[in-house]
Parts: C-alpha cells; structure tokens; sequence
C-alpha cells in the first residue's frame, strides 16, 4: 500500500513536471493576409522577444516555412533559444502561426545543455535578412502546388560545385559556381523535390 501510495505521489509529479515546462502562450500580431512579403517578421519577432524577456542575443534553430505557388504561408513553424542567467538554463520556445485567428502559439521547454547554441544564428539578424529577400527570386519557378524554405540556423562550410546554390548579399541574390562557401544558409525545395536551391548568407571563398 505504502508503494502504492508513493508510485501515485511520483506520477503527480511528473505531470506537474510536464505541465510547469511545457506552457502555451498566444501572441496576437498584426497579419492581415498571410502572405509572405505581407509578413513583418522585424515587427513581430521584437513583439514576442518582449512579452517573452528574451536577451538580444536569443538564437533561432529548425525553422520550416510553407508557402504555395502564390506566395501565401500555409505553414510557419520555428524554435528560440535563450539562455536563462538566473537558472543557469537554455530555454526553448517552439513557435508556430495559426491560421486560425493570426496567432503565434509558443510552447517553452528547459534544458541544462544546448551542445549547438553558440553555432546558431541570432534570431534578430536572421529575420532581419529574410523581411528583407524578395520571395520572386528564390522561388522564380511556381509551377508547383507549394514550397518549403528551412533551415537549421547553424553556421557552415560547404563545398560548392553546383548551379543551384546562391550567396545573398546585401538583399541581393547570386549565383555561386566552384567555391567554397560559408555562413548560414536557407534550403528551398517543391513538392516534388525537383526543384532544390540553397541560399546562403554569408561570405565567397575562393580556392
């Protein structure tokens, strides 16, 4: 009986567990249509870095962007990573757009441990990088019923000989053959995986 009565107590706990880390926050934002030019990513991610009291150096990971042959989102979804100095922990909030009402819907988890944090891109300049890509130019092909832009948000090296990976520089997109490369990218593919592009954001390196 007595085990009985501590196996309860445990299991209590565990949910109390689950339910204190794992909370759920809407945030209203001002999207009209949700297209993605129509999107002020700057504007929005500044509204939930202050509801949220996230540090300026907040990092963002595993973002996944749907949109259809006319540009409107059908899926945006992505993580933020910050580090809580007064618990000593990484916080992570995975943030998602319904469609449903315009919201952003933020689910928060902690860990002790974030093995690729100081490989991430901060959030702020990634945002400020993507408000500003005219969408024509990365998918100039939209023959197809939707597409997904993802990216990791980690810093890379990669080998380049292909004519379907670009540099963006200062908004501006350019074709990369024979070069090493290095920065953060965005991976751009269809439904039908046969339309394939990379865009990095960073710097040329010549062999």
């Amino acid at each position: 009986m007595k085990h009985k009565k501590i196996k309860s107590l445990l299991m209590l706990l565990l949910i109390f567990f689950i339910l204190t880390s794992c909370t759920v926050k809407n945030l209203e934002t001002n999207i009209k249509q949700i297209k993605f030019n129509d999107i002020k990513f700057v504007e929005d991610y500044n509204n939930i870095k202050k509801k949220l009291k996230l540090n300026n150096n907040a990092k963002l990971q595993n973002l996944l962007l749907t949109l259809n042959n006319n540009y409107y989102i059908t899926l945006l979804q992505y993580e933020l990573i910050d580090f809580d100095n007064a618990n000593n922990k990484y916080k992570t909030y995975h943030i998602s757009l319904t469609k449903k009402g315009n919201k952003y819907e933020i689910h928060t988890s902690e860990s002790d441990f974030c093995s690729q944090y100081d490989q991430l891109i901060d959030a702020k300049k990634f945002f400020h990088i993507i408000e500003n890509i005219d969408i024509t130019k990365i998918i100039s092909d939209n023959s197809s019923s939707y597409y997904d832009i993802y990216t990791t948000g980690k810093y890379d090296i990669s080998a380049v000989y292909s004519d379907k990976i670009y540099i963006i520089e200062k908004n501006e997109v350019k074709k990369i053959n024979e070069a090493e490369i290095e920065g953060y990218s965005i991976n751009v593919t269809n439904d039908k995986n046969t339309y394939r592009r990379i865009f990095f954001f960073g710097k040329t390196l010549v062999k």
